[in-house]
């Protein structure tokens, strides 16, 4: 009904009183009350009992600021809206809630709560307290989280010491009254790494899998059988081998090269085909999805396989045979894809290499080159077909953002004793340059053949962000020619080349890496901008 649509219009702007409906719709009062009240009756419209006031329903996740008020931000809408301290009893930050916005004549739409649909907090990570009184004993926990100060009454009270961290479930009873039920004990607030400990329960990183996924990995062998190998391509023979830092222990894909005569490449990259063993519809595949991800914290990781698959059958350790998914690319010598295949296969990796031994090989380093003479001349390769394909990707408008990472180096209680720049050297840059080879091929053979594929994507950005971004650096004193028309990544590839002996580089790097849009995850394949590339997926 065309009425119901100019109703939820009005009450989208927030407007909530019936004679402001009225007045703005310009709807008979008779048909308005009837449309009312089937939205109502519909759960899309709320009714303030007793009042003559109602607001459009919608969803959102709030956001509690310090000083008391919040803001609720819906999926899809570009605004937030605003919500004073009194609407926020009960509620916490980043609890889902049923609201309804309304107009108080300020830039802001506000809103009023209607129902918390879904608390965010299901947990809590505290120190334990007894408090004996008249001889009654009472227990709390007090949450260790600043966005979520609360304390945690314990019913069932357990023979915890006193000051200890634990975790618990909790329940919510109703405003200012949380029972929790202590589920695990972290430890004294002195012991080494509890912070860590803490940071990773807090986001629901969870190192503990269930006895479901511990019964299933019983059938899963820690070698590979004949049975796997039925059908896949036999690589043990070839000189495949894993790049890493030196601090990694899982290793999760590999790679090769061979020179043609002719100067043309042949190109192998290999990821553990790790879908063998995590069948769809597992207990492993629900428990994985859920994770989503391993977890890398300063002095641990938190896995998302098990550790017998992670670190074992599923990882390419050297001089044994592991199951993977290789893409095999022919590349000319010009650095130019002709063809290629993607195949499953069965691999052997002949040696674990770090990125430091490699860079050092590079660099000529006689002692190392005497000890890996095997792979001397295919490093050497390795970093002519990088240098090739980083300058057709350059060519072709591809950004080069040298945003710096940092690596902590900590002492045996966890402490941090030094914080180094991660280097990015040839390395690293030639892993890069064919991890990324890979994952083109593999999204334009996706998307020829109309196979369903969850593809990277970067949007071209807005060309008036782009111009805002360029004036500024005009005003930092680097001096960058605006087009009249659109700005092209090879404008913005100038701009990044002159902001690079910038003092103030991070500065200047931040202001337009801020301008571009963010990438993410989509089943349109519609390209990354960024890497200039028409196909983009995380093949590895």
């Amino acid at each position: 009904m065309p009425e119901k649509i100019k109703i939820m219009s009005v009450l989208n702007k927030g407007f909530v009183y019936l004679d402001q409906i009225l007045k703005r719709s310009n709807i008979s009062k008779k048909v308005c009350l009837e449309c009312l009240d089937e939205l109502v009756n519909d759960n899309i419209v709320y009714h303030l009992p007793k009042t003559k006031q109602y607001g459009l329903i919608k969803t959102g996740v709030v956001d509690i600021k310090s000083a008391g008020y919040g803001f609720i931000s819906v999926e899809g809408e570009e605004d937030d809206y605003y919500v004073s301290p009194s609407e926020l009893k009960g509620v916490y930050n980043n609890d889902t809630v049923k609201f309804y916005p309304y107009n108080d004549g300020y830039k802001h739409l506000c809103a009023i709560v209607i129902d918390v649909v879904d608390r965010a907090n299901k947990t809590i990570i505290g120190k334990y307290k007894r408090k004996n009184k008249k001889g009654t004993t009472r227990c709390y926990i007090i949450s260790n989280n600043p966005n979520f100060e609360v304390k945690a009454h314990v019913a069932n009270i357990p023979s915890i010491e006193d000051g200890m961290i634990v975790v618990a479930s909790l329940k919510y009873i109703d405003y200012n009254n949380i029972q929790a039920k202590v589920i695990e004990v972290l430890g004294k607030p002195s012991d080494p790494g509890i912070d860590i400990s803490q940071i990773a329960i807090e986001y629901g990183f969870n190192h503990v899998f269930c006895e479901e996924v511990e019964k299933e990995l019983l059938s899963i062998g820690d070698t590979v059988s004949k049975e796997d190998k039925i059908d896949r391509l036999d690589c043990t023979d070839r000189l495949i081998f894993t790049i890493d830092g030196d601090d990694s222990k899982d290793f999760d894909d590999a790679v090769e090269i061979i020179k043609n005569p002719d100067g043309s490449y042949k190109l192998g990259v290999y990821i553990a085909d790790v879908s063998h063993y995590v069948k769809e519809g597992s207990k492993l595949d629900e428990v994985a999805f859920s994770k989503g991800t391993s977890v890398y914290l300063a002095d641990r990781v938190i896995p998302m396989l098990p550790f017998k698959l992670s670190n074992g059958i599923c990882s390419l350790n050297p001089n044994v045979e592991r199951l993977a998914l290789g893409c095999i690319m022919d590349i000319s010598k010009e650095g130019n894809l002709t063809n290629y295949e993607i195949r499953e296969c069965v691999i052997k990796s002949k040696y674990r290499m770090t990125y430091s031994k490699v860079n050092k090989i590079i660099d000529g380093d006689e002692e190392l080159q005497k000890e890996y003479f095997e792979l001397v001349p295919t490093i050497m390769n390795m970093v002519e077909l990088s240098e090739k394909l980083r300058r057709i990707r350059s060519k072709k408008g591809a950004l080069e953002f040298d945003v710096p990472e940092y690596k902590f180096d900590l002492d045996t209680d966890g402490s941090p004793i030094n914080i180094n720049l991660r280097e990015r050297d040839k390395a690293e840059k030639l892993i890069e340059d064919f991890m990324l080879m890979a994952n083109e091929t593999v999204a334009y053979n996706m998307k020829i053949m109309s196979l369903p594929c969850v593809y990277r994507i970067h949007e071209k950005p807005d060309q008036d962000k782009l111009k805002e971004a360029f004036t500024m650096l005009g005003n930092m004193g680097v001096v960058v020619e605006l087009p009249k028309k659109e700005i092209k990544s090879k404008q913005l590839q100038i701009a990044l080349d002159k902001i690079e002996e910038s003092p103030i580089k991070p500065i200047l790097s931040n202001v337009l890496l801020r301008s571009m849009m963010k990438a993410r995850y989509s089943h349109e394949c519609l390209g990354h901008y960024g890497l200039a590339m028409h196909y983009y997926c995380h093949f590895t």
